[in-house]
């Protein structure tokens, strides 16, 4: 993914539900997306496009909730996105959120990231780069023995 300049189908609805003046998660926006996305696998890559794009804004607030957006989308879209969670340039993104400068922003990717390869990355062979990551950077040092087993992404 990367800092793509072009533009998805799904920014303008991305950009509304990860809004920077939102005072709670925009949860009916968000399943709107997660159904956008569908079955098909083009509007996951456009979907996960758009979601990268506001993980990498300036504003803390935005990132928070384009995790939790990310992590709905996981959730509710089902393997097409994971395909694309478990793409080379995400595990590259991922790995320049997990150095993100703000300790709430890399908890709750940590929590994400655990969160998936303890559930449906785990035993998916064509998911494997997700849990190799996790494991790569546990080797390196990253600690998510703060990220408690039963941790729940806060909404």
């Amino acid at each position: 993914m990367g800092l793509f300049p072009t533009s998805s189908p799904f920014d303008a609805d991305v950009e509304k539900a990860t809004n920077e003046n939102n005072v709670t998660e925009e949860w009916g926006k968000i399943m709107d997306i997660c159904d956008k996305v569908g079955t098909s696998s083009q509007n996951a890559k456009d979907c996960l496009r758009s979601i990268v794009k506001r993980l990498y804004c300036q504003d803390p607030h935005v990132v928070m909730q384009a995790i939790t957006l990310l992590d709905a989308c996981a959730s509710n879209c089902g393997k097409i996105f994971h395909l694309e969670i478990a793409s080379r340039d995400f595990e590259n993104d991922l790995r320049k959120l997990i150095n993100h400068p703000q300790p709430k922003i890399v908890e709750k990717i940590k929590a994400l990231l655990k969160k998936w390869v303890e559930g449906d990355f785990k035993t998916d062979p064509q998911l494997n780069l997700i849990p190799s990551l996790y494991n790569k950077l546990k080797s390196e040092g990253h600690d998510f023995s703060s990220v408690s087993d039963t941790c729940k992404i806060k909404y």
